[in-house]
């Protein structure tokens, strides 16, 4: 008998019961809300600030579990960024977090002088009809290959994330009513009326009756609501909404109920769940279709998808519309379209058998907003038999042009496009703001990614009309630059704006991402209201509440005024009755006039003189004082139509009168 191996098998029999022995009397779990499993319990040492990445295999003592919870399979090492070739910054730069609002993902490019590769953006597949096919004749009812057919504006990110704000009772574990994460995007879409998300559950310790009710709200609106259950890892869900208006969302995720006592409690882990937004099209849930045969089928005249949107741009003079369609039509079938934006006619299009997209341009004379009201009609019938044409909700994209800057149609000479870096790199637009010259801008650029590092900078100068403007410099971990410049009259009515970097970064040293349409540009003249200025309207764009106003700063070469002429223009009046809008201006705080705008009133000119007031900056008040009766109305003052002249001279008080 070989007694040495015995022994070993003996010794190893031995340790192996110790350990049980030892181990056994610890096998208990904790719960502050629920029953305490068999064996011996023991107080667990406080956790040190939020985990909400952590994994315990025991339970912490406030998961409101009953018994030991299972073991969360072990968490994926992340990945180290790859240096890219060519991107000029040499090795693997250090991770620089921009705030959550600034979070924009891009398309992977060797030249992106970083090297983390970003996620794709994935296209929404459009849904199958479901319902009969109306004037078809003997069409086949098979939907067209949507193969190739451009997808939703989208962005994906990760929500919860790194920065944003867990409110949970007893952090990590959810279980009480108000528990929330909330976090802020500024993702680039100027609204949303859909979303998807893919929630991942880290560990959940739910049983029997035990569930987490939750509500999705984004900018305040409740978008969407869901439970989780026992046993439940993921979940994967889809809201579709009426257009909510960014550019920034505040988004939150809370919590509706209190689990029951003893069944249980859920965690949600950060950076791990994806929340894709999805907007800028039209038409989109919410809107308002009024057709011969419903629900989406178009092909007689007056045919219509009407919606509203507010974009946050004060004015547009530009669109691009890109139309999904599903084309049912046979020769020489056709649908034709008006498109029209608060009531003016922008463009006319035509869709023919076979097209499958659609995009169309239209440049025109400018329309204020805030809100836009979009209004597409058919203005033909199809022949009898001769088809029709699907256009489903949320798949076709509507994009405005106007204060962003550099937008969609903007000309883009990027060398290592989209990335920044390189002396001459430039963005160039034209813009009409409806003034006849200018003397000021004020330019909020963001940018979406800065990788620049040490010595990284980049310089960059604004011109306007071929006039350079000002000049200004990004430095590393910059996120957003605010710059206002002041300069000689410059006339209009035609802007051509251009940023332009001067410098070639240094090698290895970084560049940064300014993507299209977040950027904003405020061009200030002889208009008041106008582009940049700040409307505080209660019941925005109608004008009808006591403290109504309109605010913006003006710098002139005056170093002082003493009158000043208002020539307002373009009011929409709905005013009847004894309707009327009594309003009063002020100019540095001091009140320089009052007046009324009566019913049917559609301009109104007004001149005052005043003691001597100091410049060069004004800063312009129009205040409402009265609240107009109910039911009598009320009016809009549109943006960049009023004009207002200040002039200087012998202050004489019986001019006044």
């Amino acid at each position: 008998m070989n007694y040495k191996k015995v022994g070993r098998i003996f010794g190893i029999v031995l340790t192996l019961l110790v350990v049980t022995l030892v181990a056994s009397p610890f096998q208990a779990s904790f719960s502050s809300n629920g029953s305490v499993g068999s064996g011996s319990s023991w107080e667990q040492a406080p956790l040190l600030g939020p985990q909400h990445d952590a994994d315990p295999t025991q339970g912490p003592p406030d998961n409101n579990g009953g018994g030991v919870p299972p073991v969360a399979p072990g968490g994926t090492e992340p990945v180290a960024p790859q240096d890219i070739p060519g991107d000029n910054f040499e090795g693997i730069p250090p991770q620089l977090p921009l705030p959550a609002e600034q979070v924009v993902p891009l398309q992977t490019s060797p030249d992106d002088n970083r090297g983390v590769v970003e996620p794709l953006q994935q296209p929404i597949s459009p849904q199958s009809p479901t319902d009969s096919i109306p004037n078809t004749g003997e069409q086949s009812k098979e939907l067209p290959s949507q193969e190739g057919a451009a997808p939703s504006t989208s962005v994906s990110f990760d929500f919860p994330a790194t920065g944003d704000t867990y409110t949970v009772l007893h952090d990590p574990n959810w279980w009480n009513t108000g528990d929330r994460v909330d976090g802020y995007r500024q993702p680039g879409l100027n609204w949303v009326n859909k979303l998807t998300y893919n929630l991942q559950i880290s560990d959940n310790v739910l049983s029997g009756g035990g569930h987490v009710d939750l509500d999705l709200s984004i900018n305040g609106i409740i978008v969407g609501n869901f439970t989780i259950l026992p046993g439940q890892t993921s979940k994967s869900l889809t809201f579709s909404f009426p257009a909510i208006s960014g550019p920034g969302y505040s988004i939150r995720l809370r919590e509706t109920n209190t689990v029951g006592p003893g069944l249980g409690s859920i965690e949600l882990p950060i950076n791990t769940s994806s929340l894709t937004l999805i907007g800028n099209t039209f038409p989109a849930t919410g809107d308002s279709l009024v057709l011969e045969d419903s629900p989406d089928w178009f092909w007689y005249i007056g045919d219509r998808a009407v919606g509203y949107r507010t974009p946050g741009i004060e004015w547009i003079d530009g669109l691009i519309f890109d139309l999904q369609i599903g084309n049912y039509l046979s020769a020489p079938g056709h649908v034709d379209f008006n498109l029209t934006i608060n009531d003016i006619l922008v463009g006319s299009f035509t869709v023919l058998p076979g097209e499958t997209s659609k995009s169309v341009t239209f440049s025109f004379p400018q329309i204020s907003g805030p809100v836009y009201q979009i209004w597409m009609e058919v203005t033909n019938t199809v022949d009898p038999g001769k088809g029709s044409i699907e256009i489903l909700l949320d798949s076709s994209t509507i994009t405005f042009i106007g204060d962003a800057f550099p937008a969609a149609g903007d000309t883009m000479i990027v060398a290592n496009s989209p990335y920044w870096w390189t002396a001459g790199d430039y963005a160039l637009g034209t813009r009409k703001p409806g003034l006849d010259w200018v003397n000021s801008v004020r330019y909020d650029l963001l940018i979406s990614r800065n990788v620049l590092g040490g010595t990284g900078h980049i310089d960059f100068e604004l011109s306007i009309n071929g006039i350079i403007v000002g000049q200004f410099t990004v430095l590393p971990g910059t996120s957003s630059m605010n710059v206002t410049f002041f300069f000689p009259k410059i006339n209009g009515p035609n802007y051509v704006i251009k940023l332009k970097e001067l410098n070639t970064v240094d090698p290895g040293m970084g560049s940064v991402v300014i993507p299209l349409n977040i950027s904003t540009i405020h061009l200030f003249g002889n208009k008041f209201p106008a582009d940049g200025d700040t409307m505080s309207v209660t019941t925005l764009p109608y004008w009808w509440h006591v403290n109504d106003n309109a605010t913006g700063s003006r710098r002139l070469d005056m170093g002082w005024v003493t009158g000043v002429t208002y020539n307002l223009q373009g009011i929409q009046n709905f005013l009847s009755g004894t309707g009327h809008i009594d309003l009063k201006m002020y100019i540095n705080n001091i009140l320089v006039g009052s007046f009324t705008i009566l019913p049917g009133e559609v301009t109104k000119t007004v001149s005052f003189t005043f003691p001597m007031i100091r410049g060069p900056n004004y800063a312009i008040k129009l205040k409402e004082t009265n609240l107009v009766d109910p039911g009598m109305g009320s009016i809009v003052i549109p943006f960049n139509k009023s004009t207002i002249t200040f002039r200087t001279g012998i202050y004489t008080p019986n001019l006044a009168k």
